[in-house]
């Protein structure tokens, strides 16, 4: 099939090498120092109250408790940031090769000698000030036409190259910049390649710009075709064209960010009203039948003030746990309703 020109003949590519591995994992009660199994919603020492975790300290008690569903809602907003910004960064990699390869098979799909041709793809910018250019080469055409057409550093890109970067008006004179690289091109050429190939040059202006006068173009193109056997086209369309807005990973995102967007809300407002009944428990002298942690109500804040900032050291309570031997029978422990 047809490449980008410049010498390479494109390809490549590479695989991802992982195991795999399969298993069912069997939930494991956690205990307390006594031996007791904790509830399946447990974290920490604290209060819960319909299975909501509300931290144990009063010092900034409200804040430590939703502040996770912030960091949640924080990323929902990034995540539309992101969504938003996507539609508007619309030119990726890839995208020009894949629109230009297509263009040449609709061109050139009539033509007998479908590999003895060459596209030459132009991008103006809605600015008109700047471009993209890139050529696409038949795979049966010659290796020395074939290096002439790629970037800067070929004969056929690098002429052109130093004509839109030394002049403003790159849009208005495209035709004649393209004539004088042809042309510079064909002095290069002392040899043709192909003798079979029926005349096929065409210039195709899909846009409103104006490009300039075609009269050198399209002699400098019919002197190539004369010079090597091979046809060559020119292609301009807009940028829209190949560069569109993926919106595919627009709605990606978006949807991501609404999920956590709804979760951060959803759960705030239960942790917040759990949060207002703790602590009005607290004023009521009640905290102890909501409390759930590694040792009783009473020791626990005997060791850890409540009025204290206060932080989980799970070392702590293993500790604590060597000075207890724990007899299992004399405790209700149905190890099969956890796996």
């Amino acid at each position: 099939m047809p490449h980008v020109g410049g010498g390479s003949s494109g390809g490549g590519g590479g695989f991802h090498s992982g195991g795999s591995h399969s298993g069912s994992s069997t939930y494991v009660p956690k205990r307390d120092i006594y031996g007791n199994n904790h509830s399946r919603y447990y974290i920490r020492p604290g209060f819960y109250i319909n299975h909501i975790y509300v931290p144990y300290s009063r010092v900034h008690r409200g804040f430590y408790a939703i502040r996770s569903y912030l960091f949640i809602f924080i990323m929902s907003l990034v995540l539309f940031g992101i969504a938003i910004v996507t539609c508007f960064i619309n030119k990726t990699d890839g995208m020009l090769e894949d629109y230009s390869l297509n263009r040449y098979s609709i061109l050139y799909s009539q033509d007998n000698n479908y590999e003895y041709n060459l596209l030459i793809e132009i991008i103006p910018y809605d600015n008109e000030i700047e471009l993209d250019y890139l050529p696409i080469v038949g795979d049966n055409v010659s290796k020395e036409i074939d290096e002439m057409f790629g970037n800067q550093h070929t004969v056929f890109g690098g002429a052109l190259f130093n004509k839109l970067e030394t002049n403003e008006n790159k849009t208005n004179n495209l035709y004649t910049y393209l004539a004088e690289s042809l042309n510079t091109t064909c002095d290069n050429i002392h040899q043709k390649y192909y003798f079979e190939n029926e005349k096929n040059t065409k210039i195709y202006n899909n846009t409103t710009f104006n490009l300039g006068s075609d009269i050198d173009l399209v002699l400098a193109m019919d002197r190539f075709f004369e010079t090597t056997g091979y046809n060559i086209i020119i292609d301009v369309n807009y940028f829209s064209d190949p560069y569109h807005p993926n919106y595919i990973l627009a709605i990606f995102f978006g949807a991501m960010g609404l999920i956590m967007l709804g979760i951060s809300v959803f759960r705030s407002i239960f942790v917040i009203l759990a949060v207002k009944k703790i602590n009005q428990e607290d004023k009521n002298g009640n905290l102890e039948k909501y409390y759930e942690g590694e040792e009783k109500y009473e020791d626990h804040i005997k060791r850890h003030p409540i009025d204290e900032p206060y932080t989980y050291d799970k070392n702590e309570y293993e500790e604590l746990k060597k000075e207890f031997t724990v007899d299992k029978s004399q405790y209700d422990i149905n190890e099969d309703e956890y796996k």
